[in-house]
Order: C-alpha cells, then structure tokens, then sequence
C-alpha cells in the first residue's frame, strides 16, 4: 500500500491514465498487493484510463467499494477536497475509499526488469475484462491473460533502428534499455506513443509465456509464425493519455473511470542506525560524543553512528514506508487499484494507494484487497495471506494459554490457540549466530528499540532433553529477526510441531 504520511517525524479502450514519478526499474524483489504513502509518480492505463504522476513513496488500499461516483456526493462517506488547478479552486467529492472492479491476478516479473511490461500488460487486461463483462462476452468470474513476453519483444521491434527514426524520439530514454535490444528497463507510456505500431501487437499468454531468467527477452518463436499474428484476436485503440500529480485527481479519474492505473515511482534503500543509548554500545568507539552524529529525526535527542542493516523501504505487511534516511535506489511501476482514506498503517500512516504488485509474493508480505479496504478482520485475511515469515504474525502463548514457562508453549490449548489465530507456533533455527539449529523457538514478547528495531525475545526448548531457557536476540530490524528464525510447516500444519518425542 502507498500510504499518506501524516506523521510529523517519521479494460474497449479509449484513453491510457498514468501516475508518474520516476524512470523504470533497476532491482529485483518480491511482493503483489501493497499501500503506497505520499505519491509523486506516472500511471499508464489504456483502453479508457487515465495516466497518473505521483511525488511520495507508498501504498494502501483494497477489495470493491464500486458505489457509483454520482450516489457518492450524496453519501456521509465522502470527502472534500480542494485542489487549484490553472488558477481556479474545484471541490472534489469522493468516497472514503474505492476499489475498481475487474483486476486480473497477480503475475510474477520474477529477477527480470520488467515492471514497466507488467504494468502495462496489467491495466490492458483490466480494461478489456471490464468491458468484455460489461458487454456480455466475458462471465464475471472469466478474465484473458495477455503475454508480457510477447508486448515486450513487439516494442522492442518498434524501438530498434537509427537514431533518426521517428519512434526514437519515445524509445530513447536515459537508463532505458527498450531501444538496446533489452527489456531491462522501458515505460508505460510508450503505449501510447507507439500506439498505431503497438493495436495489434498484445497476443494471449498461450502465444508467448513468459520467461523468468534473463538473458531470454527474445523469446518467443510463435511471433515469427505469420498465422499467429493474422489469427490473434485481440486489437485496441488508445485515443488519448492522462498525466495526474496530485491524489485528489487521482483518486478522482480512478472512480470515475472505475480502471486501474500504472503508477511509476521511485524506489528507495535506507540506511538504519542503532542509537548509541544504554549498555550494547556502551563502549563503542564509534560512539565518542565528539564525532557522533545525531540520530534521525525518528530518534530525537539521541547519537547515531552505529550503521544496522539497511532496508528497501518497505515492511513486511506490503507497506511503503517513509523515513528520513531514504536514498533513491531504482525506480519501478505498479497498478493503482484502490484507495482507502481511513486505513492506519503499521507504521503510523493515516490514508494511501492499494498497488497490484508483479514481485514474487512470500517473505516481503502482501494482503488481500479486502484487508486494505478493510472489509474484513485480520483473522480473515490470514487464511488467503497468512505472511507467516513476519515475525509480528508469530503466535505469542499468553496468559490466556497458562503461560508461566515453557510447557504453556506445548500445551495442547497453545497448539490449538496458534491454529485457530492461523499463527505459526514453533520456530526453528536459521542464523546460528545467534540461535541452536535443532533446537524449538517460541516467540515470547519484543521491545521497540532505536531506528524501527526490536528486542525480541524466545523460548528456546531442547528436544534431547526436554530443557529450555529464555533468550533475547540483540536489537534487530524485523527483517533481521526474520532472517534468524523461520516457522516449522509440518503436515498438522503451520507451526505445529511434534516435541514429544
């Protein structure tokens, strides 16, 4: 989710939409629905949608609130929002928060810098599935998924000749690499730009699947095979392109057009730093009061040159987070899908964009459309996501459970409490620098710490002997803690575990 930061510190076609920000992608990662704060970045959406540009990094929002824009003026759950615009002031009315219909499952880029593909590929199949449901030749539940392979060779073709050339003037871009024979790096809007050479160049994915390693961008011998181009069904038209910068107007064309919208935007790496406070760095020279510099402004009042691991601006729950510290670190493009002006991040934020992602879902974490608009429980979103590698998602036996040590944690009612929360229980040893492989984990509580770090602490339960002994790992970012321990998945489940033997 691309979030609003309020925090004083810390698919017939007509028109193509857009939010923009920056270039294209230049890293590899994983994850699919996510909320973005603050925007400043470019959204391409063809076949009646509208482009998009928005300052700001991240994102939340999700499932379908479709109440039609015209009903919303008249509902409580409108906002008003002002915005000038060529010198004059408009009042926008707009839901709390929207979700459009009609969006097609999550796709994995995998390690290739194809976001731009994706993203393009991923508004067209929107669109022509909300209008092949709207016109009666697609069921609800029906959805054609297009070849990013395919789209990618086709404007790899258009972008490769002399520099005199006139789509050279769209294909050209620095740090692009469209117009050098690679997929590495492209832009949504050329879509529209190479509009009249690109009508009939989306095929289906059965022509062309995609191919995840690099190094095969070519791929894809059925193009060369002439029937295949003179039988492919599928043709648009894209009339018109839409820049949009601010969230009103954003938020404004997504509701008003009901399609989703390519956002590009820049993405970020931040260096945390542990404050130089109580006795782990009591006797650190890097400490000297005389050299030490002052913690961000996340940590008022306190010394920082201690560096901890750096992160790439997100969390684990599929937030894009905001820091003091970001350093822009690539760039990538995402599909706005909803908003949700009411939702409070896990960082803090009030309020942001829901994004369809194309990284591969798993350790990053993501969540279900329903969740960002909230329209269903955390307990709920768990059985469709149940991002168990989040170390904030373990089960923590409570006094609930009779926990005074150990034996609370294999009792059958913690066992049977961790799987009824759809919580992994038993843990297991990753990072032998600071755990015993072979040995069981039971999260028991954690501590905030320093820059977005925790003290979290551990029943650790030796299977040989049946002993056990509280352990705390050193401050870490959750992603640390992650990386230490993973949960066990055995066939009674997530984090079950037999110890009794």
């Amino acid at each position: 989710m691309l979030q609003w930061e309020e925090r004083s510190l810390l698919y017939s076609s007509n028109g193509v939409e857009v939010v923009r920000s920056a270039s294209v992608e230049r890293r590899q990662s994983t994850n699919w629905w996510w909320v973005m704060p603050k925007y400043g970045f470019p959204v391409l959406v063809l076949l009646n949608m509208v482009m998009l540009a928005v300052l700001g990094v991240q994102l939340h929002r999700s499932n379908s609130i479709q109440a039609r824009f015209a009903d919303s003026m008249d509902t409580p759950a409108a906002t008003v929002m002002y915005h000038t615009r060529g010198g004059g002031v408009v009042a926008a009315l707009l839901p709390i928060k929207f979700a459009v219909d009609h969006v097609t499952p999550y796709k994995n880029q995998a390690g290739r810098g194809t976001c731009w593909d994706f993203g393009t590929i991923g508004a067209l199949e929107q669109s022509y599935r909300k209008h092949g449901v709207a016109e009666g030749w697609l069921d609800s539940n029906e959805y054609v998924s297009f070849s990013e392979q395919a789209y990618g060779i086709e404007v790899m073709e258009m972008c490769t000749g002399p520099i005199d050339s006139p789509q050279q003037h769209a294909c050209r871009i620095a740090d692009d690499n469209v117009w050098r024979n690679s997929t590495e790096g492209g832009e949504v809007p050329l879509l529209y730009y190479l509009h009249k050479g690109l009508k009939d160049s989306v095929f289906p994915v059965h022509v062309c699947p995609y191919t995840s390693s690099q190094g095969h961008d070519w791929d894809c011998p059925e193009l060369a095979i002439a029937s295949v181009r003179k039988s492919n069904p599928l043709s648009f038209t894209v009339n018109d392109m839409g820049t949009f910068y601010d969230q009103a107007s954003i938020k404004r064309k997504l509701v008003q057009s009901g399609l989703a919208m390519p956002i590009s935007t820049t993405l970020v790496s931040i260096q945390h730093m542990y404050p130089c406070v109580g006795k782990l760095l009591a006797n650190d020279p890097r400490c000297d009061a005389a050299t030490c510099q002052l913690c961000p402004p996340e940590l008022p009042m306190a010394t920082c040159c201690v560096p901890a691991d750096s992160t790439d601006g997100q969390n684990m729950d599929g937030e894009f987070l905001a820091h003091s510290g970001m350093q822009v670190d690539g760039g990538h493009v995402m599909l706005v899908v909803a908003y949700n002006d009411l939702f409070r991040t896990r960082e803090g934020a009030t309020g942001g964009f829901v994004v369809k992602n194309s990284w591969q879902d798993g350790w990053q974490g993501s969540h279900s459309m329903a969740y960002w608009m909230q329209d269903i429980s955390e307990w709920d979103d768990r059985v469709v996501c149940p991002n168990s590698f989040n170390p904030f998602n373990w089960y923590v036996p409570t006094q609930d459970d009779g926990v005074v040590d150990i034996a609370a944690c294999l009792s059958d009612d913690s066992v049977q409490y961790a799987a009824l929360n759809r919580q992994p229980l038993h843990l297991t040893c990753v990072d032998d620098a600071y755990c015993v492989p072979g040995r069981v984990y039971f999260a028991k509580n954690r501590t905030s710490y320093g820059d977005r770090m925790h003290v979290m602490c551990f029943w650790e339960y030796d299977p040989t002997d049946k002993s056990s002994k509280h352990v705390c790992l050193p401050p870490m970012l959750q992603e640390t803690i992650a990386r230490t321990f993973e949960y066990v998945l055995t066939g009674h489940g997530i984090g079950l575990l037999d110890t009794t033997s």
